[in-house]
């Protein structure tokens, strides 16, 4: 190749780097907008709205939460798998986020190969909770009823393949009951739904229920988690009833896959500040959520553990939309 030619190659690659290093140093220039694919009244929604406004002071651009609730996340999932991988479009993850494509074969995005991870918020706890009426007050009532009338106990929760339904489904195959599942569109509607007595449990996020647990508007039963929760320390945990079982979650912030690394830094870097933020860490010790910031490629690994002790509950378990 002559001189000029080579020349000619490495100024065009020079443009190129430079052209892409100042799309990086510019970015955000508009609007950055966090899908959450479940309700507006929900705990994760909830916690992202107060994170996006303290994003929103770091990056310097404007932060809209957009939530699109539906098919167990799948809707605002898909629709952030088809933005731009550009950093302007974001989606909110949890642990059914991932769980779902597991269980449902009509999802046909692929977590890991569509999208990227931004970095996580917080670790999750589960809650069982009880209607105010409901003749027991802990897991191990609950397993004796169901065992006294197998398939009478109801249990609502978030949808068809969700984490919770999973944990709720897997807890009942540990303690050798049956419960009759019922779906809701989301956590808010399945807390409305035990609420009115449409069913006698819900499996929740801790935060989404303990004010009405506090309040005595619904019993707390058990967390699902490995030790008691600090935000409800007189509630037992699952294994006190069922020895060895717990299920733990979290959530946290995705992009497109493609998305340039330079961006994926800077969205991680003011991810990450905003969990420090005093109104982040106030919100977390009134929402009862568990504040636990962690970079992309600990978020990253965490997702794949999570998917490899989901597996084996999947498989034994018939959960799939019928």
């Amino acid at each position: 190749m002559g001189l000029r030619k080579i020349a000619a190659s490495a100024g065009v690659v020079l443009a190129i780097f430079f052209t892409g290093a100042a799309h990086a140093q510019e970015f955000p220039s508009k609007p950055i907008t966090i899908i959450t694919p479940w309700e507006p009244g929900s705990s994760v929604t909830l916690l992202q709205r107060v994170v996006a406004k303290e994003m929103e002071k770091i990056l310097g651009q404007p932060v809209i939460v957009d939530p699109r609730p539906g098919a167990t996340g799948a809707i605002g999932i898909g629709a952030a798998i088809k933005a731009p991988p550009d950093g302007y479009t974001l989606v909110t993850t949890v642990t059914s986020s991932f769980v779902a494509p597991l269980v449902n074969k009509q999802i046909k995005f692929d977590m890991f190969r569509d999208l990227t991870p931004v970095g996580q918020m917080g670790s999750i706890e589960f809650l069982i909770v009880g209607r105010s009426d409901l003749d027991v007050s802990d897991l191990k009532g609950v397993i004796a009823k169901a065992k006294a009338s197998p398939g009478t106990v109801t249990y609502g929760s978030s949808g068809i393949g969700s984490a919770l339904h999973i944990t709720m489904a897997a807890l009942a195959a540990e303690a050798g009951i049956t419960l009759r599942h019922v779906p809701y569109k989301g956590e808010a509607t399945a807390i409305v739904g035990v609420m009115a007595k449409e069913v006698d449990l819900v499996i929740a996020t801790l935060a989404g229920v303990s004010p009405k647990v506090r309040a005595g508007e619904l019993k707390g039963l058990a967390v699902t988690s490995r030790k008691r929760s600090p935000y409800l320390p007189e509630v037992p945990t699952a294994s006190e009833a069922v020895p060895g079982f717990s299920v733990e979650s979290f959530n946290g912030i995705h992009a497109p896959a493609g998305t340039p690394e330079a961006v994926l830094n800077k969205l991680e870097s003011a991810l990450l500040k905003a969990m420090e933020s005093p109104e982040v860490i106030e919100f977390s010790k009134k929402a009862s959520f568990l504040r636990d910031p962690m970079p992309r490629k600990q978020y990253g690994e965490r997702i794949e553990r999570l998917i490899t002790s989901f597996k084996p509950l999947i498989e034994k378990m018939d959960i799939a939309p019928k």
